[in-house]
């Protein structure tokens, strides 16, 4: 059917919830469907938590195979207005299912890494696509609740962003406040590049209280 609802999103989510199995069954019967449906469902997702949400649901079941294809469809779908997916799927993946980031390609995770720093530092320098929601909070969510690879990641695709906005700070204060040593494990994990990250926090800190106190 021809339709830019939803549906087919809440279906292969709902089948996921109710059977962990059938979808990769129906997968391994008829490849090519599954993969069209997953195809739709996601072009067809907009930027919410509540698609990220029904996306994570069919992640956390599907078969390797099939995760990495509904990953990397969301890769393709995370630009112009709907630029926050990538950041959305990526946390709600994290807190459904955070192993389930083992299996995904590397290059396709690199780029949701790539595309939720992108989308954050939009926010904090007011350019791009504005959202309603908090992308340094989501960032330092993933960074939090993630595997300290996938968090040494995330810091270094921060520094890699040429910004003059206080994002690095408003992160790493936020990393702290929700996690009193998860700082210090990346540190150990990645010493340069939490380094690299304190100095431009710093750097681009301005002299107020609000700085002051995220510091």
């Amino acid at each position: 059917t021809e339709s830019e609802s939803d549906l087919s999103l809440q279906i292969i989510s709902d089948i996921s919830e109710k059977d962990t199995t059938k979808l990769n069954v129906l997968s391994e019967n008829n490849k090519e469907q599954i993969e069209k449906l997953t195809e739709t469902a996601i072009k067809n997702a907009d930027a919410s938590e509540e698609s990220a949400e029904l996306i994570a649901k069919v992640v956390a079941v599907a078969s390797d195979e099939l995760a990495n294809k509904v990953v990397e469809e969301v890769s393709k779908s995370s630009t112009e207005e709907k630029q926050t997916l990538s950041a959305q799927v990526l946390k709600a993946i994290v807190d459904t299912e955070p192993n389930k980031l083992e299996v995904i390609n590397e290059d396709i995770k690199d780029t949701l890494i790539k595309q939720t720093i992108e989308s954050a530092q939009n926010q904090a320098e007011g350019t791009g696509v504005q959202v309603i929601e908090d992308m340094t909070s989501i960032v330092s969510d993933i960074i939090v609740n993630t595997d300290t690879e996938t968090g040494s990641k995330m810091i270094e695709e921060l520094n890699n962003t040429e910004s003059e906005s206080d994002l690095s700070l408003q992160v790493i204060s936020d990393i702290s406040e929700k996690d009193t040593t998860k700082l210090n494990i990346l540190s150990e994990n990645n010493k340069e590049q939490i380094e690299k990250l304190t100095e431009t926090a710093i750097k681009n800190a301005d002299a107020s209280e609000e700085s002051a106190d995220l510091i």
